[in-house]
């Protein structure tokens, strides 16, 4: 079967996702500093999180995207900068034990605890709009390969339950687990798209972020085909009774994960259609606009079955689907556009094969300033008169907003952000918070 590209990268460049409401992803120990980590794989964290968990051997490169007043309550950035030097400037930065450091990219060269060390100095921030630095640093948890596991993550079903609200349906169906040890099954019809996970063997909830890692099949004369993605991922297609494992080689060496094998699409006995929608607190209902949706299969014992190349319609008023390049998945895109307190109603319509299933689709489009969801305002310093604009994002704590809850698939799919060289505000995406449960791939 020919795999069409993904339409996460159309998707991207259409809606021109900003940073408006967007926590920084990491902040450093002293909470001076927001600080985003470039080509960086494989991590998902609640941001901004507190310190950095990397494979040993991986290189993270800092960038510094703006700064916290003293009381936490406003994060100043710099849209029209092209670079973060207006901000880098303040600092003089070296790297702690077991790491080395070039600029301000650090290697972590053996495993153990270590941090991006941040000296503060003066310079022209601190002189015209008057922070007073101090000295920081990034901590970063450097993971050997022995202390950790490789699982194919389930990254829709992750944002379902940790990042959406249920909407009409009232709530998700709890995530079954797939037995330890028990093959991942992919049904033999079609491509599907495999993530990798390093997570740490003694919690599984604990993601590990990594470099220069690249996905290879343990048993590729089985397959019918390979392909290993630029994003760390894998796209493999199997036949009927044949399996292989994905190993992942990194810098300082490889990890393997479970058996996955093939099966007659015969298998597939019902079909369960999730709808996630836009958490809202200031909403009547408390929730927003949908956002994505996701086509589960199961064999007659319940059992899962991955990888269904599902057909989606929508019928009524809610926005238009958009494919975002994972078997079983599709968003919602312009379901609240200039629609601020319209009550909105579709029925989203799924089918594989003989299987058919459907969900209601009702909800009340929020205001814009109900859509956000952290609670710090964003001050854009590029102004000359400084004045406090935050680019119209308001400062409650409601649940992820329409752009940026698409950003969370888009995320998901890609596994790998790159700075972009372009200057104004830069598209960025966002990632899912750590689930309670240890694995979502049931």
């Amino acid at each position: 079967m020919k795999r069409h590209p993904p339409a996460w990268p159309l998707a991207l460049a259409g809606l021109g996702l900003a940073a408006c409401d967007q926590p920084p992803e990491y902040r450093t120990a002293e909470g001076q500093l927001g600080v985003v980590l470039d080509e960086l794989s494989g991590e998902i964290i609640e941001r901004p999180a507190g310190h950095v968990d990397v494979v040993v051997g991986s290189t993270i490169c800092a960038e510094l995207q703006g700064w916290f007043t003293g009381d936490g309550r406003e994060f100043h950035v710099r849209r029209a900068e092209q670079d973060d030097a207006w901000l880098r400037e303040c600092f003089d930065f070296s790297a702690g034990p077991g790491a080395t450091l070039e600029g301000t990219c650090m290697t972590l060269d053996v495993a153990g605890e270590t941090a991006l060390e941040m000296m503060a100095k003066d310079c022209k921030l601190t002189d015209v709009e008057g922070p007073e630095f101090r000295d920081d640093r990034l901590p970063v948890a450097s993971h050997a390969i022995e202390d950790l596991v490789l699982t194919y993550d389930d990254p829709t079903l992750r944002a379902l339950h940790s990042g959406l609200d249920p909407g009409p349906a009232g709530e998700f169906a709890p995530a079954r687990q797939r037995p330890a040890g028990a093959p991942l099954r992919v049904l033999a019809d079609g491509s599907f798209t495999v993530f990798v996970q390093p997570v740490l063997a003694v919690d599984p909830t604990r993601t590990v972020a990594f470099t220069e890692g690249t996905p290879r099949a343990v048993t590729e004369d089985t397959l019918d085909s390979f392909a290993a993605l630029p994003d760390g991922t894998a796209v493999i297609e199997l036949a009927v009774d044949a399996s292989t494992l994905i190993a992942l080689d990194l810098p300082a060496g490889s990890l393997t994960g479970d058996e996955i094998r093939g099966v007659d699409p015969s298998m597939a006995a019902a079909m369960e259609l999730l709808v996630g929608y836009e958490k809202c607190r200031e909403c009547a209902d408390g929730y927003g606009a949908p956002q994505l949706a996701l086509a589960v299969i199961r064999d007659r014992d319940g059992g899962r079955l991955f990888g269904a190349n599902v057909d989606f319609t929508l019928e009524g008023v809610a926005g238009t689907l958009l494919p975002v390049g994972v078997e079983g998945v599709v968003s919602f895109q312009g379901a609240c556009t200039d629609a601020e307190g319209d009550e909105r109603s579709a029925t989203l319509r799924a089918s594989y094969g003989q299987l058919a299933a459907s969900a209601g689709i009702e909800y009340v489009c929020p205001d814009e300033d109900d859509s956000w969801d952290w609670d710090v305002e964003i001050v854009d310093d590029s102004q000359e008169d400084l004045d406090l604009l935050g680019c119209g994002c308001s400062t409650n704590d409601d649940g992820p907003g329409a752009t940026g809850l698409l950003a969370v698939v888009l995320t998901l799919a890609t596994r790998r952000r790159r700075r972009s060289a372009q200057g104004g505000r830069q598209p960025r995406v966002r990632r899912i918070a750590r689930p309670t449960p240890p694995s979502f791939a049931c």
